[in-house]
């Protein structure tokens, strides 16, 4: 306030301690005060400065200066001063009805009441006064009313304590939903993963059963389409296959026929032809299928004999799930 500014260029600058003696002015309106004074659970403490008044500035040098009462007012209250030349202290002067000077008022905030109702008047102290007089009445009045504004203070603190924990109890409420909804997700997906499993080695078990009754209905179908073997021995081609588990089998073939007869015959024995070739040591020679199925025993040079094994072909497929019904039937 300008009165602030006054007080110390006029008593403050001329005290031995300066402005460290004098209280710690609330700077703005006195509403401002009362609202700081609600947030901090203090009273305003307001004075009222009169140039006219004989005794204003004594006051304010002996006591308003004065170490023990301006400490006294700087732990306990909010102060707020204005001098009668200037509006607001005009206004305030009507409102607490000051008389004399110098004029001491002490206000309590009511928080959440209306503007025109923000305050309360505690006590009233008017005309001349010491410094001991005033530091005695302000403590009279922390005595008498200092537990309203502790008993507010503790209440205040207790509202906040239960609302803090009412927040921490909802967001630890909120955080175990979270977690219940993240662990049913979780078993909600894993429940699916498992279905989703359990569906596809299903479809791999009936894939790999049906092709299977394919392998086995094609072999059968080509057990009974062989020929029958060579009985005359000027025009066998007697074969050995070795196959993969180690064992041997064999069979006499006409070196006339196409070796497309030997594929099948191999095919009944379980050799996978789309995966496999077959093999003659001496010399070594590759027999693809379908590749050479045109040509004859003869021609492929396994007249009179020859022992075959079976070898992994370098251009199987990729594709694992070929269909082996397309091999020759």
């Amino acid at each position: 306030t300008d009165f602030a500014r006054e007080f110390v260029r006029l008593y403050a600058s001329s005290s031995p301690n300066g402005a460290e003696d004098a209280p710690e002015f609330s700077l703005g309106s006195i509403q401002d005060a009362l609202e700081k004074a609600g947030r901090e659970y203090k009273f305003v403490l307001v004075y009222l400065h009169s140039d006219s008044d004989e005794n204003a500035a004594r006051f304010c040098r002996d006591v308003l200066l004065h170490r023990p009462f301006s400490r006294l007012v700087r732990d306990s209250f909010i102060f707020w001063a204005a001098s009668t030349r200037y509006a607001e202290a005009a206004a305030a002067r009507r409102v607490l009805r000051a008389s004399r000077f110098p004029f001491l008022a002490v206000l309590r905030s009511r928080p959440g009441s209306s503007r025109s109702r923000s305050s309360e008047i505690v006590a009233l102290k008017q005309g001349s006064m010491t410094s001991a007089e005033s530091s005695e009445w302000l403590q009279r009045i922390l005595d008498r009313f200092g537990i309203s504004l502790t008993t507010a203070r503790i209440e205040q603190e207790e509202r906040e304590a239960a609302r803090s924990l009412r927040e921490q109890q909802d967001a630890e409420f909120q955080r175990a939903l979270e977690e219940d909804r993240a662990r049913e997700r979780r078993k909600r997906e894993e429940e699916e993963r498992a279905a989703e499993e359990q569906r596809r080695q299903v479809e791999e078990q009936n894939a790999l059963e049906r092709a299977a009754a394919d392998a086995a209905a094609r072999r059968e179908q080509k057990r009974a389409s062989l020929p029958p073997e060579c009985t005359e021995k000027e025009r066998c081609a007697t074969v050995v296959l070795r196959l993969p588990d180690g064992g041997r089998v064999s069979r006499r073939f006409d070196r006339g026929e196409k070796l497309s007869v030997l594929f099948d015959w191999a095919d009944v024995q379980g050799v996978e032809l789309v995966y496999a070739c077959l093999v003659s040591n001496y010399p070594r020679k590759l027999f693809h299928y379908p590749e050479d199925s045109y040509q004859t025993f003869q021609e492929a040079g396994l007249s009179p004999s020859a022992m075959l094994l079976v070898e992994e072909r370098d251009d199987s497929p990729a594709d694992l799930d070929h269909d082996a019904g397309s091999q020759a039937s």
